[in-house]
Formats: structure tokens, sequence, C-alpha cells
């Protein structure tokens, strides 16, 4: 379960989050949704430990994201679509994200079947329609051993787990 617990931001001295709580429960969808501005890109920032909250916790099953031992193999989040070298192939830009996480890059082609990418995976990303590069990008959240339960991203990078903005999560198990 992520908890995220009174969470308050300001930046240069702009209120951005304002006391947020919620649950995600495993198996269940959540969804922020709000006009540009509203905090959500950084609540996701302050769940993976981009930022720092001025007040308040986030946790992954009780455990502060600075206190996981492994976050590639909990936590993976994208927050720019446009996050991979143009002259790397989808497959080169995915292997290269899990060898940096720890995880084992062979799972870069299963997680580019399951967005739908497997055909195009030899391609240089910069050449990739906005529709491909989407999915593409938010794999990167994706290459841990099992799907995660708590996800977030394009519907396409989260199949059937339920989504935030754009953090993944997974129960260490």
């Amino acid at each position: 379960m992520i908890t995220v617990d009174r969470v308050s931001k300001r930046y240069e001295g702009r209120l951005v989050v304002e006391d947020l709580s919620f649950n995600v429960q495993a198996g269940r969808v959540t969804g922020f949704v709000g006009p540009n501005g509203a905090g959500k890109s950084s609540t996701m920032r302050m769940m993976v430990g981009l930022s720092a909250p001025d007040s308040g916790s986030v946790s992954y099953n009780g455990i502060p994201f600075a206190h996981l031992s492994h976050p590639a193999t909990v936590v993976g989040a994208v927050l720019d679509p446009r996050c991979m070298h143009p002259g790397r192939s989808a497959r080169q830009h995915l292997r290269s994200m899990a060898a940096l996480g720890g995880i084992p890059v062979e799972r870069a082609t299963a997680v580019l079947a399951l967005v739908g990418l497997e055909s195009v995976a030899h391609q240089r990303v910069g050449g990739f329609s906005l529709g491909m590069r989407q999915p593409c990008s938010s794999s990167t959240s994706l290459p841990t051993g099992s799907i995660r339960r708590a996800c977030a991203g394009s519907a396409a990078s989260c199949a059937n787990s339920p989504m935030v903005e754009e953090p993944c999560w997974s129960p260490a198990t």
C-alpha cells in the first residue's frame, strides 16, 4: 500500500501541495486529475523521493522511500515522456534503465511486449510518434520481476494495474 500522509510542499514561498493524504491499496485504481499547477507532479516527486515534503510523509508498506533497500524494484516513475535518448532503440533504453536499477536486463523484452512495442523494439525512439513514445517511456517504470500492483502512467504502460499519475509501485514480497 502507498500511504501519503498530510503532505505539504512550498516552492519559493508558494504553497503547491497542502495537507494531502490518501492511500493506494493493491488492486485499486486511483487517478490524479486537475489543472496545471494543481500539485499532481509535485506530489509524485515527493512520492518517489525527488523532492522532500515540507511536512507529512510518504511510505510503501510502511517504509519511507529513502529506506527502501532496492527502490527500483519497488517504485518506478516517469515524470517526463521525453526521458529517452533519441538515438537509442526502445530495447536499449529499457535495458539501460533496468541495469541502472539492478533489475535483470532480460526483463526489457517482456516489458516491451506488455506495452505493445515488441515489434519496434529495435527502432530508435527519436523516430517514434507521441503515441509510441508514451508507452515506451512509461515502460521504464515496469521492469521488475512482477507486474506492479499499484501503477501510474498511461493505460498501456500499466496493463491491468491500478494507476495514479506517474509512479508505479509494487508491494515488497
